[in-house]
């Protein structure tokens, strides 16, 4: 599931580079692949040092900061496609 939710992310990035995103839009794709491969490091970590409760903790406020990153970023989404219609 990790390594799905990683390449989706890098493909979603992918794709917006072909339309060239703005202001808060182009901040948040840069962010989401440095969080998205962050989160993915840690995981392998936690689970290499047999789940400590201190790395698990800290694997799932990862999780939260990528899940508020996807959901803000779809907040910003409208005002990219509304921009480029006007």
């Amino acid at each position: 599931l990790g390594v799905l939710t990683v390449l989706s992310g890098l493909w979603l990035w992918t794709c917006a580079q072909g339309f060239n995103p703005q202001g808060r839009a182009r901040v948040l794709f840069i962010l989401l692949p440095l969080a998205l491969l962050g989160q993915a490091a840690l995981g392998v970590v936690t689970l290499l040092n047999h789940v400590p409760v201190a790395l698990g903790a800290l694997h799932q406020g990862g999780a939260l900061v990528v899940l508020g990153l996807l959901v803000w970023l779809l907040f910003e989404i409208p005002r990219i496609e509304s921009r480029k219609k006007a």
